[in-house]
């Protein structure tokens, strides 16, 4: 009977169509960003001629390849020659740049940004100091008393956490220069938010529209009547939830298959994510462990399709309560403005102010930041396990009383 519902999912016109049109969408955006293609894609080049991280053997064989690109510049001016390649790059008039190659002179400028940014690493990290950073944190935010203080806790463990990253040279790892190109923005914040939006109406859609199927035909008098007819919503459940973890797994998959088609990743699947190079703010990016960067988007994929279990399980749910699919669209949406909502009711001096972040509708605005430091509301090593757990154990627990409800209810 699992296979009988979820071929319902499958064949209909409107939730195949809507995969299809968001996958569009998500293409259409990534094309803006094609023309900066070229100059991203060189550092590719950059880590399979020096290595993964910036080292000072690596930044010494760099510089020495930079002094070659300052003489050849210099053979091509007449009177006053350039100190350095960094004069010749900013000069806009400069002739030598009409007999060089487009291709080899975005190498030059490229090269010297990553050479530039490696040489400042490890002072970089030496100067920062997370927890200095409380009191700024708590000022925005409005915190004190109890909240504050766990503010204050958390920021001594992220200290902990940037002095280990340090120590392992995870900082020094070669990434897409992030004040230049702002790639995680792009791939976690942009494309990554209107990807769970997109997934989350589909999930949605798809387990309404399974659940409510024989409440909406007015087929629910004959088959719910028998005894088999009863067990028939534990099925909807299961489909729907295998359903969606197929269309959450399908539309995110399909995505980045194709970002990472347009943009070359090939040299930096490896390198780790706690780098300097990818910082965009004055606080870099800092996972909580020491992750290569196709072990964060294997987390990311997993925490996508989790989270949109959990609001199939919501949806479902509703379904039982609700038995019209259009009213439980409407229900979905009233209970994400709620959970959106309650945050900003709780004082910003008990600490419960930071419970109130862990829901699957809070954890979904922030994907750039799963799994990092970077976010101070949410900046607790297991946050995202923790809501994912808590979440899926209370909503297990709850369809497992409703499905025994249902055996007994009546039917109208």
């Amino acid at each position: 009977m699992i296979k009988y519902e979820m071929k319902k999912v499958f064949q209909s016109p409107l939730l195949l169509g809507l995969l299809l049109f968001f996958t569009s969408i998500n293409v259409l955006l990534m094309a803006d960003h094609i023309p900066s293609r070229g100059s991203v894609n060189v550092l590719s080049d950059i880590v399979g001629t020096y290595g993964e991280k910036a080292t000072e053997e690596t930044l010494h064989s760099m510089e020495s390849d930079l002094q070659e690109g300052l003489v050849w510049s210099n053979s091509h001016v007449e009177g006053e020659r350039y100190q350095s390649l960094n004069e010749a790059l900013n000069d806009s008039d400069a002739p030598w740049k009409e007999s060089i190659p487009q291709k080899r002179y975005e190498q030059l400028q490229i090269l010297h940004l990553y050479s530039q940014t490696g040489s400042q690493a490890d002072a970089f990290y030496r100067e920062l100091d997370f927890t200095t950073f409380s009191s700024s944190v708590i000022q925005q935010h409005g915190l004190s008393g109890g909240a504050a203080d766990t503010v204050r806790s958390q920021f001594k463990k992220i200290e902990g956490r940037k002095q280990e990253v340090a120590a392992n040279d995870e900082h020094l790892a070669f990434f897409f220069h992030g004040l230049t190109f702002k790639m995680h923005t792009f791939l976690f914040k942009e494309i990554g938010l209107i990807l769970l939006f997109e997934v989350m109406a589909l999930v949605v859609l798809l387990s309404a529209y399974v659940s409510t199927y024989e409440f909406e035909q007015r087929t629910d008098l004959v088959v719910f009547s028998t005894k088999r007819g009863r067990k028939l919503m534990r099925d909807k459940l299961a489909a729907s939830l295998c359903s969606a973890g197929i269309f959450a797994g399908g539309l995110t998959g399909l995505t980045l298959l194709v970002y990472f088609i347009l943009f070359d990743y090939s040299q930096l699947w490896h390198s780790s994510f706690s780098n300097y190079f990818m910082r965009e703010t004055p606080v870099p990016y800092i996972s909580w462990w020491n992750l290569s960067f196709i072990e964060y988007v294997g987390l990311f994929v997993a925490l996508v399709i989790a989270v949109q279990l959990i609001f199939s399980a919501i949806s479902w749910l509703l379904s039982i309560w609700l038995k019209n699919s259009y009213l439980v669209y409407l229900a979905f949406a009233v209970v994400l403005g709620l959970f959106l909502w309650i945050p900003g009711l709780v004082p910003g001096h008990s600490p419960l102010i930071f419970a109130a972040q862990f829901s699957p509708f809070i954890l979904m605005l922030n994907p750039h930041a799963w799994f990092t430091v970077n976010n101070p509301m949410t900046m607790f090593s297991y946050y995202e396990l923790m809501t994912i757990l808590s979440w899926g154990i209370g909503l297990g627990g709850l369809s497992l009383f409703r499905l025994h409800r249902f055996k007994y209810q009546a039917i109208s």
